[in-house]
């Protein structure tokens, strides 16, 4: 059910944001992706995404999100979700987004057309079967996508989420190192990539407080 809906235009650009209303948890604002291909976002909004799921540090980046009225976009990996059916279902039920990072978390640009789609196809069967909807969102594994993977991906139906904003949290061992490379950056139209890691759950209650504190829109994408 959707609670509101709100049609803003900025810069040429239109965009649907709206507060989701799921039944049991709290009204997250989202934003609703039209085309394709995005890398970023309009002035005034942020997008924090979370790869590689699920794992052991998805709940609690689902719970520090859902405290301060904020949706997350997990991008999991099919041959994990194998491994954690439940947490991606904790996950749709907190009212965050999801999307495929693929099956095997390959390079897509090394496999054939063939085994490129098998591999989306498997992925997004996978999610579709837990949530119980129809999963539009993709992000290939290590940003590769040629204009084959571009062209792929398209013709079945998803929309490719790229980003704008790269923390590094995979490759530092500080919480801080996260956190000062958001206050480094204008983050105004900013699309996150973050990673499910012990530094990354740290440092997000404090990258929340910055963000809100900048009277910036947090959305979930859709």
């Amino acid at each position: 059910m959707i609670k509101s809906v709100v049609v803003t235009l900025l810069l040429g650009v239109t965009c649907f944001v709206y507060s989701l209303a799921v039944s049991g948890v709290e009204v997250f604002p989202v934003y609703q992706v039209e085309q394709d291909y995005i890398s970023s976002l309009p002035n005034q909004y942020v997008a924090l995404t979370f790869d590689d799921g699920p794992s052991e540090y998805t709940k609690e980046i689902a719970d520090i999100l859902a405290a301060r009225g904020v949706a997350g976009t997990f991008f999991f990996i099919g041959k994990r979700i194998e491994e954690y059916p439940e947490i991606v279902q904790y996950v749709k039920d907190q009212g965050h987004m999801i999307g495929s990072h693929s099956y095997e978390h390959t390079n897509l640009n090394l496999l054939t057309p063939k085994l490129l789609e098998d591999d989306l196809l498997e992925s997004i069967t996978g999610l579709e079967g837990l949530v119980g909807h129809h999963v539009e969102l993709f992000r290939p594994p290590f940003g590769s996508a040629d204009d084959e993977v571009v062209e792929v991906v398209k013709n079945n139906g998803l929309k490719m989420v790229m980003w704008n904003r790269d923390p590094k949290d995979w490759e530092t061992e500080r919480a801080q190192d996260i956190v000062d490379y958001f206050y480094s950056y204008d983050p105004s139209g900013g699309i996150y990539i973050l990673h499910e890691n012990a530094e990354t759950v740290e440092a997000l209650p404090q990258i929340l407080d910055y963000l809100q504190s900048e009277d910036l829109q947090v959305v979930g994408l859709q």
